[in-house]
Parts: structure tokens; sequence; C-alpha cells
């Protein structure tokens, strides 16, 4: 009988453990895994772009320009969103702040989300909430740049209505 319980014990025990969904985030890299993920308000989003993807595109669009404009944009549809970082004036290893991205006076860096593909809600950096993008490699031999990323973004139209990322990092090749 002993045996019996120790038996269904570790059954009940091993059908918790493989049925536990992991919520983490993976493991950031630098070699050009065409990769960016991060926490958004606490819960797991990731993209990884693909080529010949059902519908095209590769879910990530990346944009590095004579060393002077760097942009990113990754959408996840089934986390329905898409995060947008744009750093100016990118020539090597650095950190940058990330400034206000709402309206026509948007600062040299700054972060952009948008939720919502039915309605459109945009979330961008302000002046007055912490964010910042590291870039950790930046290879234009392989050109491939990396990075990590946290900000708080605001909703345009609704100040009081925030958007937090944490943990975020990207490692893409560029054309």
């Amino acid at each position: 009988m002993k045996t019996l319980k120790k038996i269904i014990l570790a059954s009940i025990i091993l059908l918790f453990t493989i049925s536990c969904k992991k919520d983490d985030l993976p493991k950031a890299t630098q070699t050009g895994s065409n990769n960016i993920a991060a926490k958004i308000n606490g819960k797991v989003w990731q993209r990884k772009g693909c080529f010949g993807c059902i519908g095209g595109g590769s879910g990530i669009s990346i944009n590095y320009d004579d060393q002077t404009f760097f942009g990113i944009s990754a959408q996840n549809r089934d986390l329905k969103y898409t995060v947008t970082l744009i750093i100016e004036n990118l020539k090597s290893k650095t950190t940058c702040t990330l400034g206000n991205g709402i309206g026509n006076n948007k600062a040299t860096n700054y972060a952009k989300v948008s939720s919502d593909f039915t309605n459109y809600i945009n979330y961008y950096t302000t002046e007055g909430l912490i964010g910042k993008v590291t870039i950790t490699k930046l290879d234009t031999t392989n050109k491939i740049v990396a990075g990590t990323f946290e900000f708080i973004a605001e909703n345009e139209n609704d100040p009081n209505d925030v958007i937090t990322l944490t943990d975020g990092w990207f490692d893409v090749k560029y054309i």
C-alpha cells in the first residue's frame, strides 16, 4: 500500500512538472539570430524573424543606414504587440536614453509599442519616463546589431495608460 501511494504521489508530481508552462524569456544571443524578446507588462513577448513566412515578410524589420540610423520593428500578432526602437547616429556600442516619441517633435532616440490590432493603440516613450537601449554588439563586417532595452511608454491619447517593457533584447542581421 505504501508503494502504491508513493507511485501515485510521484505520478502527480511528474504530471504537474510536465504540465507547467515555462514563462521565461529565451537567453539573449549576439550571433545575428534575428530574434527580439521582452516582457511586456510581465508577460513574455518574442518574435523570431523568418524568411518565406506565410503571408510574406520576416516579422522583424531592420534598417541600419550608413551608421547614422538604426531602426528595428517586430510584430507578434498572436501576442498583439508591435515593438519599434529608433536610434539615430549609431556608430559604436553605446547606451542611449529614450526620449519623446509622440508628435512632430520626436526625440532622436525613442520607442513605440502598438497594441490591439483592431483599434491600434500606440504607446510612446516620453521625456518623463525611464527608458534605454544598450547596443552590446555592432559588427559592421558581419552586419550584426545586438542589444538590450527597457522602457515605460504611455498611450498617446491617455498619459495615465502606460505599458512597461523589461528584460528586452534583440540580435539581428541587417542588409
